[in-house]
């Protein structure tokens, strides 16, 4: 399990004094603290009092003992001024930061207005204005950023489901393009060499229907894109702090989706695969695939979205939902996808080469023309997917569900 990095405390924090307080490691800190100050406090008193006496009978009191007394008396009472103040300090950072949220979000609906003609006729419409609201995904990022390194990480998962939201809502999979041809009627089962031959050319025809499709398919808009990249470079510790979310007292936890995938050792030269060595792989598969599905922190959500021709290549992208996401064109060389969830999503004509799909859910993914060469399927769940016409040279598919 990762080692949770040290955070450094403020005074109040680690006299245990807090927006909500844990008293229990504090306890023997504060009984013994209020001892030590009512003992220098009655101490003080009674040096003052002799003072007082000494200054009393003309034994010439010096002033620099009674401005020590004083100190000591006051001593008490600087040391509650100072947890006050502190105390004021963390409130007013509260504030500040739930003003710098309100603002990034009301920032992420920002409109323009845009004079157009048509058939001679100048008319206004209302457009996503862009700039601010890419100024806001940003400043949602810093959020995120300053609450893992500042705050424990208490507001990062909120921003990201902001910020998942904020893609769902503007590209939602309604807004995708299909494909003309419509779906290819699976092959009956006991066809005819002949039947099987014209089979793969109406694969092939399409193939290069699909090609031709994709160059009239446009991208999502560039803040889409900006969103998917911060979620994309959020950082090993801000991964951590999501693996935690949901556990209380807990602030980070081991992130199990950047636990590689058991893999088949290479076998002896000119030999097949030793059968102990195949069991192995298969016992330490199914322990890896229970403890994906037994993660319980936070995923990002992009479920039913359209992501269509998008370049997502080398993006970190494990453990995401993308049920039914469309995902048609998209480049996702070197993607990694490990464990995520691809359930009916669309990828017909998608680059995966090389893709790191270990332990992903692709149960009835679409995948007609999609590239998968040398992709690491180990573990992968591929049920009922369609695959037809799709490139699977030197594909990893040890332990994958067909």
């Amino acid at each position: 399990m990762a080692k949770p990095e040290n955070t450094k405390q403020s005074l109040v924090e680690a006299l245990g004094i807090e927006t909500e307080p844990d008293w229990g490691p504090a306890r023997h800190v504060l009984r013994g603290l209020g001892v030590l100050l009512v003992g220098i406090y009655i101490l003080a008193v009674i040096v003052a009092v002799m003072v007082l006496v000494q200054v009393a009978d003309g034994n010439g009191a010096s002033l620099g003992a009674g401005a020590l007394v004083v100190a000591l008396i006051s001593s008490p009472f600087l040391i509650w001024n100072t947890i006050i103040r502190q105390t004021t300090l963390n409130f007013q950072k509260e504030g500040h930061l739930t003003d710098r949220l309100a603002k990034a979000v009301e920032q992420l609906g920002a409109e323009k207005t845009v004079k157009k003609i048509v058939e001679g006729v100048t008319q206004e419409t209302s457009e996503p204005n862009l700039e601010v609201r890419m100024g806001g995904l940003l400043s949602l990022e810093r959020i995120a950023q300053d609450s893992t390194a500042y705050d424990k990480g208490r507001d990062h998962v909120r921003v990201m489901e902001i910020i998942c939201a904020y893609i769902r809502n503007n590209a939602p999979a309604s807004m995708a393009k299909d494909f003309p041809l419509g779906d290819l009627e699976p092959l009956e089962e006991g066809a005819t060499d002949e039947q099987r031959e014209a089979y793969l050319r109406q694969i092939e025809a399409r193939e290069h229907e699909r090609e031709d499709w994709l160059t009239t398919v446009n991208k999502p808009r560039e803040d889409i894109m900006l969103a998917l990249t911060i979620l994309e470079r959020r950082s090993d510790k801000q991964r951590r702090i999501e693996a935690a979310h949901g556990q209380d007292g807990v602030t980070e936890a081991e992130w199990i989706f950047a636990t590689p995938a058991p893999e088949l050792p290479e076998p002896p030269v000119d030999e097949a695969h030793l059968r102990d060595a195949v069991a192995d792989l298969r016992r330490g598969l199914s322990a890896w695939r229970n403890a994906l599905s037994s993660y319980g922190g936070y995923r990002p959500d992009l479920r039913d979205t359209c992501l269509q021709k998008l370049d997502l290549s080398d993006f970190r992208l494990q453990g995401v939902r993308l049920e039914r996401a469309r995902l048609e064109g998209a480049n996702l060389m070197e993607a990694r996808l490990e464990g995520a969830d691809l359930m009916e999503a669309r990828l017909e004509g998608a680059d995966l080469m090389e893709a790191r799909l270990e332990g992903a859910v692709l149960e009835g993914a679409r995948l007609e023309g999609a590239d998968l060469m040398e992709a690491r399927l180990q573990g992968a769940v591929l049920e009922e997917a369609r695959l037809e016409g799709a490139d699977l040279m030197e594909a990893r598919l040890e332990g994958a569900v067909l």
